[in-house]
C-alpha cells in the first residue's frame, strides 16, 4: 500500500514538473518574440535616387514605412521624374506592402505596391483655332493621371539600430488610358485617331537611405 502511495506521489511531483517547466519554456518563447518584435522599429522615413525606364529618365523620392512586425510592412513613396524625355514631367504615387526575411544585418523582401502615376504633358488636345502648317505648333498639352504598380524586390542592410541602406528593384506595370492622336497627311491635311489603352512594363531601380524611430 505505501508502494502505491510512495509512486502516486513521485508521479505526481513528476506532473507538476513537467508542467512548470511546459509554461516556463512557453513563457520564455513568448518573451523572445516579443524581444525580437521590439528590436524592429515602429515606423522608418527615408529617401533615395530612383531611375524608371521607358522614358522618364531619372527622379529622387522619399517613403514612409509603417513595420507591423519583423517580417511585414506596409509603406508609402512618393517619387518625382523632372526631365522625362515625353510626357512631360512625372510624379508617382505608391502604398502598398513589404514582406519577407530580416536579420540583425540586413534583410530581403518582396513588395507589391498600386498607385497612380502623373505626367504633365500626358495628353495631347488640338488647338482649334491655329492654322500652323506646323502640327506641334497647334497642340497643346494637359496632364493625364494613370494607374501603375510597383512589383518587385527589396535588399536592405543596417549599419546601426537605427540607420537603414536600401536597394529596391521591381516591374513598373502602368496602364495608359486611350486618348486622341493627330498626324497630318501627304495632302497636308490634319487627322485625328484614337489609339487603343495600353500596359507598360518598365523596369525601375531606387537606391537610398532610411531611419528608424
Amino acid at each position: 500500500m505505501k508502494k502505491h502511495v510512495l509512486i502516486c506521489v513521485a508521479l505526481g511531483l513528476l506532473y507538476l514538473v513537467q508542467t512548470n517547466f511546459a509554461q516556463q519554456t512557453a513563457a520564455t518563447k513568448n518573451k523572445t518574440q516579443t524581444q525580437n518584435d521590439e528590436e524592429v522599429s515602429r515606423y522608418e522615413i527615408g529617401g533615395h535616387y530612383t531611375a524608371l525606364g521607358g522614358g522618364y529618365d531619372n527622379g529622387f523620392g522619399g517613403r514612409f514605412t509603417v513595420n507591423a512586425n519583423r517580417h511585414l510592412a506596409i509603406e508609402s513613396e512618393v517619387n518625382i521624374f523632372p526631365l522625362g524625355r515625353f510626357r512631360g514631367s512625372a510624379a508617382q504615387a505608391l502604398i502598398g506592402v513589404k514582406a519577407g526575411k530580416r536579420w540583425d544585418r540586413f534583410g530581403v523582401f518582396a513588395k507589391a505596391r498600386p498607385g497612380f502615376i502623373y505626367n504633365s504633358q500626358g495628353r495631347a488636345e488640338l488647338n482649334p483655332s491655329s492654322t500652323d502648317i506646323n502640327l506641334n505648333n497647334r497642340l497643346r498639352y494637359k496632364g493625364a493621371t494613370n494607374f501603375t504598380a510597383d512589383v518587385g524586390g527589396v535588399v536592405e542592410f543596417y549599419p546601426t539600430k537605427k540607420l537603414i541602406t536600401r536597394f529596391d528593384f521591381g516591374d513598373t506595370i502602368t496602364h495608359f488610358n486611350s486618348q486622341d492622336a493627330f498626324f497630318i497627311d501627304s495632302n497636308g491635311n490634319l487627322n485625328t485617331f484614337r489609339t487603343p489603352a495600353t500596359t507598360r512594363h518598365s523596369f525601375q531601380f531606387s537606391a537610398g537611405i532610411g531611419f528608424r524611430f
